[in-house]
């Protein structure tokens, strides 16, 4: 038989110029009926490279898989079958020898599970099959056939490409699809370059000797590069605060970036100085506080320093507030402001005087004038917000009515070293003027306070061998042992020596107040405040004052007044007028008291220190922690919004330099503010979770932990940087002051939450020595108040003040 040539046959088919292969599978022209081959599917989709489908839809014989029904005939996609047929539905079923014969002439058809398969016929001699295969005419499309070629074509290891599946039929092998990223026939495949445009549009390609890479997906899209889907707005595709909106062709849109941001939406950075365009010769500030802006415009001319215009001022405008002078054609000078104003205003070429200081009154014209009609020296003039009135009160580091007198205050516990001259109960002279003791307290009346007494009760025994210091006792008896005298024990008979109350025998909401005692057994109420004097506590009494109008709309639900007209001069009907109210609109808040304290531990599984132990005095204002202990909280009741919260700490002892401090804004166990102070650097003694170092100084810390009171909440708190998911700092004092043992230490807080303004001072006698300036945060809305202590024994809590305060203070 003669050899044929390819010139000599002509053939008629479809070419890849028709694109008729799937997106993203490779297509080669063939002189192969129908033209063309389609390579492998697109990586995570199977298929015969013409028609595809996502890899997790499929079944093992690329059929449509069980979710055909519903997506791929909906798609009026039809997936040929690996082997057999597609039945309805697209699922494929195995061909059987009855339905189809894939067999020869010279071969058996079997049937078997998945399909058919073709043996061997033994019954068909050598001649007949000889005679059978020369009598079949077959064309054959290669470039050297020959007549050499006696047997038919049969699948061997070398047929297809190496890893692609062969398959016999009764036009010879079919190779399957080429591996991933090749492209090819299957006989024969080669690599996917870029060329081959293999990524999705708009992605990066980058070939290498025996592969590509595609980068990633652009921006609202997912996938590996290669394959893209639209994200949609429930995967927070956009900066945090910016708004998600969904448009057609199932993409997303996001909105502007916030203010002092620039961005697409997708992705927002900060304004820097690289983005403003300052007027020639103005510097462009980057501040934390303010963010990024343009200095002042150069003198002469006035504007927002991005865009300025040359001032010409003449007194005649009216510029300034006392005398006016004109220098030359364009400028004036202005007088100063008188005294007694808050702030000299500036303006173009001069100043005008503003407004009249808290504690002044007048105006422009007639000057201002102190409300108070004179202080006494080392006293200030103070205007509280909610009275609408202006008091004096003696500065921090002195003591007295404010008025007549004020003296010095060593330990800073509100009362003068001396004795003054004036009447007030706050001119008596400190009955322990080097250790603060706001009440005053001294149980024996021999003059000397407790705090400074070493035998309090008098009975002849020092406090420290005493086993009830606190009351005369000279017998110590103490029937249950437990080293707490009868005459002071809780629970005389019962071994408790912490007096825990455990000999209590029920107390359902653990408000440690028997239930045969309780006003309101179910719900925690320390206090037992039954206003109306019913028998049923405020807490679980729908009706306070008893007047027949429920508080939720009762105008004034702590006074008596079922023709609801108003409240009078007390407004929260607490009993205390408004004049003398700390918060005139809060029923439950007269005066500060810690009475009632609630306990919080910070680490209840630790058991390397005890767990805090605190002593309330002077009706609540003053509160002792006497033993080394695990980090605690004593949480008072009284929840507030903006507060001025004022307080004197007192380290009572030089054998240890560990945390002391106070909370405020608290919310839970988990979400609180701190001001926590250390003497010196130390590191945590308990390395795990995580090794924590405390630094030397005073810091302000946002307390907001995902897993709550623990070792990771304990060293987080101990440890001097950001933990994330646990507490973060908010200041910390550059200076690194730390306290000092047997030292009165004073601090101020301003805490502003509409505003998100926190300010912190700490005074040692008169001498302000920390002071944080403006911090700003708005994580906690208000809170309760109270002190902290982590690992410090002795430390004393004195003269605690507080007072709801909205104004926005001035330092």
């Amino acid at each position: 038989m003669a050899t044929l040539q390819q010139s000599e046959i002509t053939l008629h088919h479809t070419s890849c110029n028709t694109s008729p292969c799937y997106q993203g599978s490779s297509c080669i022209n063939s002189y192969r009926d129908p033209g063309y081959e389609c390579g492998a599917c697109p990586y995570g989709y199977v298929g015969n490279g013409i028609t595809c489908i996502k890899e997790e839809y499929a079944s093992e014989d690329y059929g449509c898989g069980e979710k055909c029904d519903e997506i791929m005939i909906e798609e009026e996609i039809v997936v040929p079958c690996r082997f057999g047929k597609n039945n309805e539905g697209g699922r494929c079923t195995p061909d059987t020898c009855e339905e189809e014969n894939p067999c020869k002439k010279n071969e058996l058809c079997i049937d078997e599970e998945g399909g058919t398969r073709c043996e061997k016929n033994p019954a068909f001699s050598r001649a007949l099959r000889n005679r059978e295969r020369f009598s079949e005419m077959r064309t054959v499309i290669l470039e050297d056939y020959t007549d050499e070629k006696d047997e038919e074509e049969r699948c061997t290891k070398k047929t297809c490409f190496p890893g692609v599946k062969c398959v016999d039929s009764k036009k010879g092998p079919n190779c399957g699809s080429c591996p991933k990223n090749m492209k090819g026939d299957g006989f024969s495949c080669v690599s996917i370059s870029c060329s081959d445009n293999p990524c999705f549009p708009g992605v990066s390609c980058n070939s290498t000797e025996l592969d590509f890479t595609c980068g990633a997906c652009p921006k609202a899209f997912k996938g590996d590069g290669k394959f893209c889907e639209p994200l949609n707005c429930a995967e927070n595709p956009c900066y945090p605060g910016v708004k998600c909106e969904e448009i057609e062709n199932k993409e997303v849109r996001c909105g502007v970036c916030p203010n002092e941001m620039l961005g697409d939406g997708f992705d927002c950075r900060p304004v820097t100085c690289k983005d403003l365009k300052c007027f020639s010769g103005v510097e462009c500030i980057e501040n934390d506080t303010l963010g990024v802006r343009c200095a002042e415009c150069p003198d002469g001319f006035v504007g927002n320093g991005q865009n300025c215009r040359e001032i010409i001022e003449t007194c005649e405008m009216g510029l300034c507030f006392s005398d006016c002078t004109q220098i030359d054609k364009k400028t004036i000078a202005c007088g100063d402001c008188p005294a007694g104003y808050k702030e000299c205003l500036n303006f173009a070429g001069g100043f005008k005087c503003g407004e009249c200081e808290l504690g002044f009154t007048g105006n422009q014209t007639v000057g201002c004038f102190s409300y108070c009609n004179g202080c006494a020296e080392n006293a200030i003039c103070e205007f509280a917000e909610d009275t609408w009135s202006h008091f004096c009160s003696c500065k921090t580091g002195f003591a007295g009515n404010g008025k007549e007198d004020c003296g010095k205050d060593t330990d800073l516990d509100g009362f003068p070293d001396d004795v003054l001259n004036c009447r007030d109960s706050s001119c008596r002279a400190d009955n322990c003027a080097t250790i603060p003791n706001s009440g005053q307290e001294d149980s024996d009346s021999d003059g000397i306070g407790d705090a400074c007494d070493n035998d309090i009760d008098n009975d002849g025994i020092t406090n420290v061998n005493d086993n009830c210091p606190r009351l005369a006792n000279p017998s110590q008896v103490d029937d249950d042992d437990d080293g707490v005298g009868d005459e002071c024990d809780n629970c005389p008979t019962i071994y408790n020596p912490s007096q825990d109350d455990s000999c209590i025998v029920m107390d359902s909401d653990g408000d440690g107040i028997s239930d045969e005692d309780d006003n309101c057994v179910e719900i925690p109420n320390p206090d037992q405040l039954d206003f109306d004097l019913d028998g049923l506590g405020d807490i679980c009494d729908v009706d306070d004052d008893d007047d027949g109008v429920p508080d939720d709309v009762d105008d004034c639900p702590r006074v008596y007044n079922p023709e609801q007209l108003g409240c009078g001069p007390d407004s929260d009907g607490d009993g205390t007028p408004d004049e003398f109210d700390i918060c005139p609109n809060d029923a439950l808040i007269s005066s500060p008291s810690f009475t009632g304290y609630e306990t919080i531990l910070l680490d209840p599984e630790g058991s390397s220190q005890l767990d805090p132990y605190w002593i309330v005095l002077n009706e609540g204002r003053e509160l002792i922690q006497s033993v080394n202990a695990d980090p605690g909280l004593a949480i008072g009741k009284h929840n507030v919004q903006g507060v001025d919260y004022s307080g004197t700490v007192y380290i009572n002892t030089d054998t240890d330099d560990d945390f002391v401090g106070f909370v405020f804004g608290f919310q839970s166990s988990s979400r609180f503010y701190s001001v926590m102070w250390k003497q010196v650097e130390q590191t945590y003694w308990w390395p795990s979770p995580f090794r924590s170092v405390a630094p030397t100084g005073l810091q302000i810390k946002l307390v907001d932990s995902a897993t709550g009171p623990g070792p990771l909440l304990r060293n987080a708190l101990w440890h001097g940087d950001d933990t994330p998911g646990q507490v973060k700092v908010l200041w910390e004092d550059e200076n690194k002051i730390g306290w000092t043992d047997f030292t009165a230490y004073r601090w101020v807080l301003h805490h502003r939450p509409s505003k998100g303004l926190i300010q912190v001072q700490i005074f040692e006698g008169e001498t302000k020595i920390i002071d944080s300036g403006n911090v700003i945060d708005t994580t906690f809305q208000g809170g309760r108040l109270g002190v902290l202590d982590f690992s410090q024994e002795n430390v004393i809590w004195s003269n605690l003040n507080y007072r709801c305060n909205e104004t926005m203070p001035l330092f």
